[in-house]
């Protein structure tokens, strides 16, 4: 046969098989997390998988995902994980991408990040909008232990005893550089395991008061996507509490290359307060100094109106391909509310980059 099948437990190793010639095995725990995404209930299928002659050769994930305007719910789908086997027909790449835009168990919203430019022509000629900011448009990012940049930097080929004097070095500087005075009253705390009742009522308190359009952050999906990341050090979870309890939180992910950098996965605070979310990367940046290979945090996407907080903390820039925010409404109540810019804080949280 050629076309397309639902990707389910059924079509899993046809979809890895698709998937690995293009990523290799590493994405197995994400094709595998998507499968287990507490939302599937309301949709048997999670993405499809192509096939040509009988064989499979591409595969593209469609994450169900809730959504919020306002206080008012509906669903979107994430497209995540497009794969596709070179010589294989650019039609059933179409095909494949326009089914996974498609709507799935009521959804209202297709959203997604690429850093594949020939991917982001493809969804711009099957009518995807939204082409971003220019803060997509580059990678936001500081070093950590200067030996760790320096190796990375050469792509290992850095001597052991540079490497560790130039760490010494760089901690000494960053001790003093990192100091300053807190800009809220709140606590830091970090979280080796998520807490239902903490993360529902931070949850519950952000929702109270969104004017825009946001994704659900309820403790069974951050759960979902984070908790196996905690146990393993995959991710680290820091939040900050007031007197109320937890009012704001960021996640760090290790890049796959293991490398040692790490990217902003997620990061948020109630009434996106700039002093929260300021403590939160100071935080961040504070705790890799605790990890000894780290090399690198960095951060891409996020509306212009929170980059002069990132910029304080994250003072270099990159160009990159990357692209945190396209999308398809298919409700035109939806496509008239959206805006990138004031509406959705949006970031990887929003799109595949969490996984």
């Amino acid at each position: 046969m050629t076309g397309l099948k639902p990707y389910t437990e059924e079509t899993f190793a046809d979809a890895c098989e698709a998937s690995f010639s293009r990523f290799g095995d590493s994405v197995r725990s994400q094709m595998e997390r998507v499968l287990q995404n507490p939302l599937r209930h309301q949709c048997a299928e999670a993405g499809d998988v192509a096939y040509e002659k009988g064989k499979p050769v591409g595969f593209q994930a469609a994450i169900l995902r809730k959504l919020y305007m306002g206080q008012q719910p509906f669903l979107g789908v994430v497209g995540g994980l497009l794969a596709m086997k070179e010589g294989a027909s650019p039609v059933l790449l179409l095909q494949l991408m326009k089914k996974t835009r498609a709507p799935r168990g009521g959804s209202k919203l297709f959203f997604a990040n690429t850093s594949n430019p020939q991917s982001m022509k493809l969804n711009q000629a099957l009518g995807v909008k939204g082409k971003g900011p220019d803060s997509c448009a580059c990678v936001r990012w500081r070093p950590i232990h200067w030996g760790n940049f320096a190796k990375l930097c050469l792509h290992g080929r850095l001597p052991s005893f540079m490497r560790v004097f130039g760490n010494f070095l760089g901690r000494a500087f960053n001790l003093f550089f990192l100091r300053k005075v807190r800009s809220t009253t709140t606590q830091a705390v970090r979280l080796t395991t998520l807490d239902v009742t903490v993360l529902d009522d931070f949850w519950q308190r952000y929702l109270d008061k969104n004017t825009g359009l946001v994704s659900s952050r309820t403790a069974e999906e951050l759960s979902w996507l984070y908790d196996k990341g905690l146990k393993n050090g995959q991710y680290v979870f820091l939040g900050r509490k007031d007197l109320n309890g937890l009012c704001g939180y960021i996640v760090l992910r290790r890049a796959n290359a293991g490398n040692g950098r790490w990217m902003i996965a997620d990061w948020i605070a109630l009434d996106d307060n700039p002093d929260v979310l300021s403590d939160l990367v100071h935080d961040a940046v504070c705790v890799l100094h605790d990890q000894k290979d780290a090399a690198t945090l960095e951060s891409v996407g996020f509306p212009p109106r929170v980059q002069g907080v990132l910029h304080r903390h994250l003072p270099f820039t990159r160009k990159s391909a990357n692209n945190t925010f396209i999308y398809q409404p298919t409700d035109l109540t939806i496509s008239s509310k959206i805006n990138p810019d004031e509406g959705w804080f949006f970031g990887p949280y929003d799109g595949d980059r969490c996984l």
